[in-house]
C-alpha cells in the first residue's frame, strides 16, 4: 500500500503535535525547581520568618526562575501526618522518614530533593542563596 507525501506528512505533523502537547504536560508536572515551605500555626519560627523574610525570599526564587509552594501543616508536632500532605507532595514526606517539627525548606528539582534545610538558621546558611 503506497502512501502519498501529503498523508506522510499529515501523519508525522500529528505524530508531532501529540509528543509535543503531551511531553509538554510531562515536562511542566514534573520538571523545575521549586522550594517547599512546611510551616505549622504553632511554630512561632515559622511566623517570625514569614514576617520577616518570606517576602523577599519568595521575589529573589522567582527573579531567579525557581518556583515557591507553602504547605501548612496542623502541628510542628504532627508534621508527617498524610492528612495535611496532598498527594502531588507526599512523595517528599515519604522521602524524609525522619522529618519533624518546623519549619522545613525543600529545594527540588523535577522528582528529586536536591537541599533540604531544618529551621530558620540552616535556611539561612542553606537555602537563602538561591533568592540572592
Amino acid at each position: 500500500m503506497a502512501i502519498n507525501r501529503r498523508e506522510l506528512l499529515i501523519g508525522l505533523g500529528a505524530g508531532l503535535l501529540a509528543a509535543g502537547i503531551g511531553g509538554g504536560l510531562a515536562h511542566a508536572q514534573g520538571a523545575g525547581r521549586w522550594v517547599l515551605y512546611v510551616s505549622a500555626p504553632d511554630c512561632m519560627n515559622c511566623r517570625h520568618w514569614e514576617g520577616a523574610q518570606q517576602a523577599s525570599f519568595v521575589q529573589g526564587l522567582r527573579k531567579n526562575g525557581i518556583g515557591f509552594r507553602n504547605l501548612t501543616v496542623g502541628s510542628l508536632h504532627d508534621v508527617r501526618n498524610a492528612s495535611y500532605w496532598p498527594g502531588d507532595l507526599r512523595w517528599i514526606r515519604d522521602r524524609v522518614p525522619q522529618m519533624s517539627g518546623t519549619p522545613y525548606f525543600f529545594l527540588v528539582n523535577g522528582n528529586s530533593i536536591e537541599l533540604t534545610a531544618i529551621g530558620t538558621e540552616q535556611w539561612q546558611h542553606v537555602m537563602a542563596r538561591y533568592a540572592a
